[in-house]
């Protein structure tokens, strides 16, 4: 009989054992379970905090209003306050950038660190005009209005000896020599080179809407919104365009004599392979006129492009007075971009 007692009390014993070792088990299970889930709460805390920082000095990088600097960058957002550096880290990695530094994030210092692929300028078309070599002014060359003020980009020196006026602020990589050069909001020399994005012809003939051989055309009619229209050569253009659409031509682009729009829902942007040309007697000239080449102005007394935006992967060439009349619809609007499938918001 004591040896059964005996055994059922160590039975209860063994029992109760097993029983305080599992509860014990899994409260330490729930208890680390609890503080997986907060070390991964404060993580995504952490990362959000430092991504939404890091992104938005990155982005103002793209936009031209900042430069690369080891010097500290002090921002705030996503409840957390950070101290960066936006840095080059080519030596690394060709074309990044680095972004670091020490953050305070719920009253607990922080540490992040991040490479970008180094960005393009955001986009040339929210300038006036852009020009990826020295801007040489030999003609009087006028950029934006009161009413519709915008900014020049120049990968270059800004030389010459007539008038550039700016309705904005110039921006350039290199020195201002030229005398002549006014912006109502400043001129910002020796920026650090972004480059654009590049424009590659080749890739609009496979999402061409429709293909078109090259040649003169007198009027232009778009069938759709938004079409695009690929040219197997060069485009020659003169009279109205009636609708919205893209116009990318292998070859040039050359203006014989004016353009105009139809009316006032009509949108036109020029793509060129080579260059584009204002020739002959053409003094008036709509829509955004992007070039691989040359953007030259040659033809009648003086040439208006308006409403319209200038934007060269070479250089401006002007031989007769050049006023460009801002169209603000990408800067106000940056989701047309992909629509009419720009450089830098395609592909």
């Amino acid at each position: 009989m004591k040896k059964q007692r005996g055994s059922a009390l160590l039975f209860t014993l063994l029992t109760s054992i097993a029983a305080t070792t599992v509860i014990l088990a899994t409260v330490g299970s729930i208890t680390q379970e609890v503080q997986r889930q907060r070390l991964a709460e404060r993580s995504h805390l952490v990362n959000s905090s430092f991504d939404a920082v890091a992104n938005k000095v990155v982005s103002e990088f793209a936009a031209g209003n900042r430069e690369l600097s080891a010097s500290m960058i002090t921002v705030a957002i996503n409840g957390g306050t950070w101290n960066l550096t936006l840095t080059d880290n080519s030596a690394s990695k060709s074309n990044t950038i680095l972004v670091s530094g020490m953050g305070i994030v719920n009253g607990k210092v922080e540490y992040g660190r991040k490479v970008f692929a180094r960005p393009y300028l955001e986009s040339p078309f929210i300038y006036g005009l852009t020009t990826m070599k020295d801007l040489v002014v030999t003609e009087n060359i006028t950029v934006g209005s009161a009413l519709s003020q915008c900014n020049v980009w120049t990968e270059g020196k800004i030389t010459g000896t007539r008038w550039l006026t700016v309705q904005g602020s110039i921006r350039t990589t290199s020195t201002v020599t030229n005398p002549w050069v006014t912006a109502t909001a400043g001129i910002q020399t020796n920026r650090q080179a972004r480059g654009i994005p590049p424009l590659d012809i080749s890739l609009y003939q496979g999402v061409a809407d429709r293909t078109i051989s090259g040649g003169s055309y007198v009027g232009f009619t778009f069938a759709k919104d938004y079409e695009v229209v690929y040219v197997n050569g060069d485009f020659n253009m003169s009279g109205a365009i009636s609708g919205k659409g893209t116009i990318a031509a292998k070859g040039r682009i050359q203006f014989d004599a004016d353009t105009s729009y139809a009316d006032k829902n009509s949108r036109v942007v020029f793509l060129a392979g080579g260059e584009i040309r204002a020739k002959g007697w053409t003094s008036n000239i709509v829509g955004v006129l992007c070039s691989s080449g040359k953007l030259v102005i040659d033809g009648g007394l003086s040439v208006k492009l308006e409403p319209g935006v200038a934007v060269t992967y070479d250089k401006l060439d002007v031989t007769d007075p050049f006023t460009i009349g801002f169209d603000r619809f990408i800067a106000d609007n940056p989701e047309e971009g992909p629509k009419y499938k720009l450089p830098g918001f395609w592909p």
